[in-house]
């Protein structure tokens, strides 16, 4: 059992099979647990399942900081606390910008941020930049499938926002992606 194919699934977006492979790499494999903890850490779907297997990663990495400060940024947010959440995103933004130009994962991770940041503020140019390092990440590494389904998820979004922002106040609102498309299907 290796941890890469867990890593090809979850890039084929076949999210279920790589939690489950990744499950059983972190429970039989010690040379491989970290990258495993990781992995289950980016499959996972709630903030508190995130931050129970990131703090099982080595904290001395700079992406195990960085995706620590995303979960406490969630769990900000989901207590109400928007401007420290929001404080928190502009500080995680700015170190995954210095690899954005090098990186398309630090560029798609710098994007989800400003994401979520427009969830919070409702600043439309949030998501326009994110939507930019996409986009520039793929000219940078074209094929990249997990930027191109981010980048297919922003646009939509946008498209999306551009549907409700005629009939609602979206700066008001400050809907997330789920959100809007919750609205738009019902």
């Amino acid at each position: 059992v290796d941890i890469k194919t867990a890593q090809i699934y979850r890039e084929l977006g076949m999210n279920d099979r790589a939690r489950r492979l990744s499950r059983t790499v972190y429970d039989r494999s010690t040379s491989q647990r970290q990258n495993a903890a990781f992995l289950l850490a980016m499959l996972a779907v709630y903030p508190a399942e995130q931050k129970r297997w990131l703090t099982r990663c080595d904290k001395s990495e700079p992406i195990v900081v960085q995706r620590l400060m995303e979960v406490e940024a969630d769990l900000l947010a989901q207590a109400g606390e928007f401007a420290k959440a929001e404080a928190k995103l502009a500080k995680l933004f700015t170190l995954q910008l210095k690899e954005a130009d090098i990186s398309p994962a630090s560029a798609n991770n710098a994007a989800n941020t400003l994401a979520s940041r427009y969830a919070l503020t409702g600043n439309r140019q949030h998501l326009e930049q994110a939507i930019s390092l996409l986009r520039r990440s793929l000219r940078q590494k074209p094929g990249h499938r997990i930027v191109i389904g981010n980048l297919y998820k922003m646009l939509t979004y946008r498209i999306r926002l551009d549907v409700l922002g005629q009939w609602l106040d979206l700066k008001t609102l400050k809907l997330g992606s789920g959100e809007v498309q919750s609205v738009v299907e019902t």
